[in-house]
């Protein structure tokens, strides 16, 4: 099921294949070419080599097959299967499927060479991606997310606001309003809003920051739908609450009879106390999931600023889901996460939103093997830094 917020939300038990050091030599997908990305040090010259085969297995049909195990995607979202795509030949062909580490890698250029697996004594595989991975995860010393943004001003005139999730408390709501009134009073011209890593949040808390940088009425949804008003009982034994037979009275039925709908657009206003009227430039990636694609949305929808970066993880014109609901099989103990209602928040569809994709980027950045291992620093954000300089 194509969407985020269907979920296993229980502890797999199911057997995991393969286990131990991976192979020797981490291969991935970088624009639809497969080559060496990571890689040990005696094996150093083969980084960038384009992979024609492994294990006698096609790249392309290699791709297709790993696809099928790319989860918590939305949609045709491209962009997150791009990113599990990275890892893949480590993750789910050798764990899953070929339950061995060690691979024969035939290249382009016809040379074909066996990678075995590591050993505990190997150093770390080159270069490094610990630091792309771990970009926007702020824990303290007992692991709790310590910094749900980050604020910086760069120079006069630009400002560089990082939001790791819209889970904010009333007093991290405070400080946010009190950042836009600081660029608005400083008169900065130009606001990096980064959105990459940002899971989602509250509809409350996005729709009260985006008015902070709207400048006219924005649409927040268009519609929601539900399957059934009442009289749960899915999976034979697992019912919920079975008794009660109208959860939703002000929904009414759909016209094709394949549900009900509560109809008729809900919007927001702009703050009018609390509004900076900068050049706004938002950064997403495929990490960019829920109501962040709302934001990254509005943001594109309104032409407020340009979205730099990669597709969002959420599919743009139903991201948002409510009113979650648990249930777990009684033989299999499997827990799974349903959404009970579908927030449609947009129906136009055009090149600039396509069906069942994210939130496009105006200027795409595609992923970069200098990009993961940070060679040269945040690349999202120098790109930007370049636009805006320019």
């Amino acid at each position: 099921i194509h969407d985020s917020h269907t979920a296993i939300i229980s502890e797999r038990k199911v057997q995991r294949g393969a286990s131990g050091m991976p192979s020797s030599v981490c291969l991935g997908w970088f624009n639809d070419t497969l080559q060496v990305w990571r890689a040990l040090p005696k094996y150093k010259d083969y980084l960038g080599k384009k992979v024609v085969s492994v294990n006698g297995i096609s790249a392309d049909s290699l791709k297709n097959i790993l696809l099928e195990y790319a989860v918590f995607s939305d949609g045709f979202v491209k962009s997150y299967g791009d990113y599990e795509l990275l890892y893949g030949v480590d993750d789910y062909y050798c764990s899953l499927i070929a339950k061995d580490y060690n691979l024969m890698v035939t290249f382009a250029d016809g040379e074909t060479k066996r990678f075995e697996q590591m050993t505990r004594k190997d150093p770390y595989r080159e270069p490094l991606w610990m630091e792309y991975q771990y970009r926007h995860y702020h824990v303290d010393e007992k692991g709790n997310e310590e910094k749900h943004f980050e604020y910086e001003k760069r120079s006069d005139t630009v400002a560089y606001l990082a939001l790791h999730t819209f889970e904010l408390d009333d007093l991290e709501q405070e400080q946010l309003k009190g950042i836009f009134s600081n660029l608005i009073s400083d008169s900065i011209p130009n606001l990096i809003l980064d959105l990459r890593f940002n899971h989602g949040g509250p509809s409350a808390s996005v729709e009260g920051i985006y008015a902070y940088l709207a400048q006219k009425p924005f649409c927040t949804s268009v519609r929601r739908i539900v399957n059934k008003k009442g009289g749960f009982q899915c999976f034979g034994s697992c019912p919920v609450d079975a008794d009660q037979e109208d959860f939703y009275p002000d929904y009414e039925p759909l016209p094709n009879g394949e549900g009900f709908v509560k109809d008729g657009p809900e919007w927001r206003s702009p703050d009018s106390l609390v509004n900076y009227k900068g050049r706004l430039y938002v950064l997403t990636n495929e990490t960019s999931f829920s109501v962040s694609t709302c934001f990254a949305g509005w943001v594109k929808k309104q032409n407020r600023g340009v979205i730099v970066g990669r597709e969002t993880g959420s599919a743009y014109h139903q991201m948002k889901a409510e009113n979650f609901t648990q249930y777990q099989l009684p033989n299999s103990e499997i827990a799974i996460q349903i959404p009970m209602i579908k927030v449609v928040f947009d129906t136009v569809v055009n090149h600039r939103f396509p069906y069942g994709r994210g939130v496009l980027p105006d200027y795409p950045v595609n992923f970069t093997p200098e990009e993961l291992s940070f060679a040269h620093g945040d690349s999202i954000l120098n790109y930007t830094q370049q636009l805006i300089r320019e």
